[in-house]
């Protein structure tokens, strides 16, 4: 686990978003599964210390079965496309929501 994706998780328990919670939630599920999996620092450590000590670097190193997995998505799709994939799977809806006007505000 990372203290990084605690205080994600910890942030999505603890904001209550208005409208509709659906992605919310499923974004925290699905950051709390991912917080779940991660090894940890070692991995990361390792593959810098790789990259440090090759005669001729890559451009470009990843890290972990995830990462492996997106660089298809990335790099054979267009980016319009990788998002709309990335908020089906989060469940976040593709436009933010608008930010309410001071009338609204000063009526609640």
């Amino acid at each position: 686990m990372t203290s990084m994706l605690d205080r994600t998780v910890a942030d999505l328990t603890n904001t209550a978003p208005s409208g509709s919670r659906a992605g919310h939630d499923r974004s925290r599920d699905l950051f709390t599964a991912v917080n779940q999996r991660v090894p940890g620092p070692e991995p990361v450590a390792r593959t810098i210390t790789t990259a440090l000590a090759a005669r001729r670097p890559k451009l470009r190193y990843t890290v972990g079965l995830d990462a492996r997995f997106l660089i298809p998505l990335h790099t054979a799709s267009p980016l319009r496309l990788s998002d709309r994939i990335k908020h089906a799977v989060t469940g976040l809806p593709r436009t933010a929501p608008k930010a309410p006007t001071a009338a609204v505000e000063a009526a609640a």
